[in-house]
């Protein structure tokens, strides 16, 4: 639409200078009209230089949103997982960009297509503006190839939690070993002198089961994620 409005105006202004009379002779006077066709050429040209830098200002926000929506996807892949979970959620994510870069790729095609629009009609841009067009350009690319190097980084991730995980079911084993011994033990202790202090013992001992527990659950929960 704004290209035809602007070639509309090209088209007029074209037929002002081309049509228009520098003068005209009315009877005996001699009138002197190239001062109206310089100004109705103009008025056409500035309205279509306005048009022009409506369309550059439309393109500037237009590219630094886009450019802020795969900021922030960079930056998603950036991020470090500090567990399985968390690297589990990261690759799930990552399965989802595709289909954001695709539909982001359709707003990129038109943008730069009316900066193609814009070379037809030799605007010349600001550096700035320069950049903005060609970083919008190679963000999909930009992203897909990040995807590579951060599922590469996970793969080094994940082995790095599955031994954690290997250590943490061996401590596991050891805890629950000695808690063994300790409810083994109990059954020789008949002092009822010491009920109290057998009592606290005990507390203190089915404390420690249910963190053993809550850490076996866990540790299951985490397996099942690296299968």
């Amino acid at each position: 639409k704004i290209k035809a409005e602007i070639d509309s105006h090209l088209e007029k202004k074209a037929t002002v200078e081309s049509t228009f009379p520098q003068s005209i002779i009315i009877g005996p006077f001699l009138v002197i009209t190239d001062t109206v066709r310089v100004a109705l050429a103009k008025k056409h040209k500035d309205i279509t230089r306005a048009l022009l830098d409506f369309l550059v200002e439309t393109l500037r926000k237009e590219t630094t949103l886009i450019s802020e929506e795969f900021n922030q996807i960079s930056r998603k892949l950036f991020e470090r997982p500090n567990c399985i979970e968390e690297l589990t959620e990261q690759r799930e994510y990552m399965k989802t960009i595709p289909e954001i870069v695709a539909t982001h790729q359709s707003r990129i095609d038109q943008s730069m297509g009316e900066y193609d629009m814009l070379e037809a009609f030799y605007y010349q841009l600001s550096d700035e503006d320069f950049e903005s067009r060609w970083n919008t350009l190679g963000w999909p690319h930009k992203i897909l190839s990040q995807i590579g190097s951060t599922e590469e980084q996970l793969q080094v991730d994940e082995q790095k939690f599955q031994k954690k995980l290997g250590e943490d079911q061996s401590q596991l084993d050891d805890k629950l070993d000695t808690l063994q011994l300790i409810v083994a033990g109990f059954s020789s202790r008949a002092d009822l002198n010491k009920a109290g202090e057998i009592a606290n013992e005990v507390r203190r001992l089915m404390k420690d089961l249910k963190e053993c527990q809550q850490q076996a659950t866990l540790c299951n929960q985490r397996e099942r994620l690296f299968n």
